[in-house]
């Protein structure tokens, strides 16, 4: 128990951290966006003199993180959702995540249509990805491995089918760190002699079809010992770091929408 108590206190004073680091890189944040707006001007004046859409593709890690996403960029693209997750340890967490995507696509009006491709499911792509880097959390080395393994072959494919752009959902996810996924990006899309379409830090920013949370959004991700038996009651750390954030997430949420909760529950 004192282990617990230890690791819990240690989870708070380092969410706190993360925080005031956070506020500090929202400089670095806004140029993303900034970036990314730019571009997104440039092709919509391209399209409203008669040009075609430039047709995207877009890495997805899961419906409700695509959901945004889809929304926000269908206004300028032809998007095609692809699917390609080898860090999901289990197949039927990966099934319910194809199934949901397919769902959200085929609920979701937008402007210029979205379609999906499912990319090769292969674990042993990811552990071979990851190997020596198994026990480190997220946010570490291990997730940039990963990043990097998508991101490849979400380019390979871009590249095969002549895609004009590509880019990723992950930055949507408040456990990613979107500067280093835009590294990787632009670095690979320069090895290849591809447009990668820079990502903002967009957290928290997710809807859903018809205005109900109803996508699946899956917890059992990357780590193989994901699924592992936690009956000695230790408490991995990166976890608590996890729920505390969320749990300010909420907070913020409600500071910012109280009025407007309260008109609902009256």
């Amino acid at each position: 128990m004192l282990r617990n108590a230890n690791i819990f206190t240690n989870a708070i004073m380092k969410s706190a951290q993360n925080r005031e680091k956070k506020e500090k890189k929202m400089g670095s944040n806004t140029n993303f966006q900034q970036k990314l707006e730019g571009i997104l001007e440039k092709i919509n004046s391209e399209n409203e003199k008669g040009k075609r859409a430039p047709k995207l593709l877009l890495h997805s890690c899961c419906a409700p993180c695509s959901s945004y996403v889809m929304e926000y960029l269908a206004e300028y693209f032809q998007i095609t959702i692809l699917f390609y997750n080898p860090n999901i340890s289990e197949e039927k967490e990966y099934l319910k995540r194809v199934q949901e995507l397919k769902r959200l696509i085929d609920e979701m009006q937008l402007k210029n249509p979205v379609s999906f491709m499912e990319g090769e499911y292969s674990p042993q792509e990811y552990f071979r990805a990851v190997k020596g880097l198994e026990h480190l959390g997220e946010r570490s080395e291990r997730c940039y491995a990963c990043y990097k393994l998508r991101m490849d072959y979400t380019a390979r494919i871009a590249k095969k089918n002549d895609f004009d752009y590509f880019t990723t959902t992950l930055s949507i996810s408040p456990l990613k760190n979107a500067q280093a996924l835009n590294e990787i990006g632009e670095q690979i899309a320069e090895e290849m002699g591809l447009k990668y379409l820079i990502q903002a830090n967009t957290k928290n920013k997710v809807i859903y079809c018809d205005g109900e949370p109803n996508s699946y959004a899956g917890k059992i991700v990357g780590r193989m010992n994901s699924t592992d038996d936690l009956s000695d009651n230790t408490v991995d750390e990166n976890v608590v770091i996890t729920y505390i954030n969320a749990v300010e997430n909420v907070r913020m949420y409600l500071e910012k929408n109280l009025e407007g909760i309260k008109d609902i529950l009256i």
